[in-house]
């Protein structure tokens, strides 16, 4: 049985209410009265449409063309789909539930003549903006490890380091370096370390318990001491006027020639004297 067929105003009516619902440019959510309407020209077409017409308006219904003046029932119906990417007002009004003759909302779908296709939908990624402060904290602790890092890299290093050799360290015989080592306390065995431009080093403990460290040029010059909890004992020899020259004549007078005990072996620094202005 064929649906009755709208009279020319109302069908005018209800196709300007839907287009302002279920269009491109939907206004309706702010209109109550116009919400009011839709629904008792919907229910209209619905009450005067036979059970098979109200099945098939249960199914899906894409936007097509408005209703014309002489449309029927038998017609589809506008989707109650609006555009997902559409800006709506916020609506101020409680929203109806759908009717049974409608589909809940959703992406719009693309008509051409009788054909329906689903509206394309973009594949593309979303971009992820790094925020402003990001490379401004990692910059920041960057500078802070190599604050941390660096300065013990780039500091002095010694210019040699002497190893133990594993022998025990001769006697001296001279009464004025026997002196010496009354004076530190030592009375036992000594290690010798390797020697550095003709200078002995030895090392080992004292009567006390002290860590000790001895530098000896010969019979010319010997100097040492003795330091206790562990601390590095630190023997400076200077170039003087008559005395040693460990480089020959090379050594400028008041260069420093700096041994120090780091657990088994000993750093040797050496600083020359700055050339006298002229």
């Amino acid at each position: 049985m064929d649906a009755p067929t709208l009279p020319d105003a109302l069908a005018r009516e209800l196709a300007g209410l839907r287009r302002r619902a279920y269009g491109p440019d939907a206004d309706i959510d702010g209109d109550a009265n116009a919400q009011r309407r839709l629904e008792e020209l919907e229910s209209l077409v619905r009450a005067a449409s036979s059970p098979a017409d109200q099945a098939a308006a249960a199914g899906p219904l894409p936007f097509a063309a408005t209703l014309t003046p002489g449309s029927s029932a038998d017609d589809d119906p506008p989707s109650r789909s609006r555009p997902a990417t559409h800006p709506t007002a916020p609506s101020t009004t409680a929203s109806r539930p759908p009717d049974a003759g409608t589909r809940a909302p959703g992406p719009p779908d693309t008509v051409t003549g009788d054909s329906r296709e689903p509206a394309p939908t973009s594949s593309a990624p979303s971009r992820r903006r790094i925020p402003r402060w990001l490379p401004i904290a990692v910059a920041a602790v960057a500078g802070l490890v190599i604050g941390l890092v660096l300065p013990p890299v780039l500091a002095d290093r010694p210019d040699d380091t002497l190893e133990l050799t594993g022998e025990t360290a001769p006697a001296l015989t001279a009464d004025w370096v026997a002196g010496l080592f009354d004076w530190l306390g030592i009375d036992g065995d000594m290690v010798l370390h390797r020697p550095f431009q003709g200078f002995e080093v030895r090392s080992g403990p004292n009567a006390d318990g002290e860590t000790c460290l001895v530098v000896v040029w010969g019979e010319e010059w010997a100097d040492g001491r003795c330091l206790p909890g562990g601390l590095p004992p630190v023997v400076d020899f200077v170039v003087e006027l008559g005395g040693p020259r460990p480089f020959g004549e090379d050594s400028q007078i008041g260069s420093v020639v700096r041994f120090e005990l780091q657990g088994d072996v000993v750093e040797v620094t050496v600083q020359d004297a700055q050339p006298p202005e002229t």
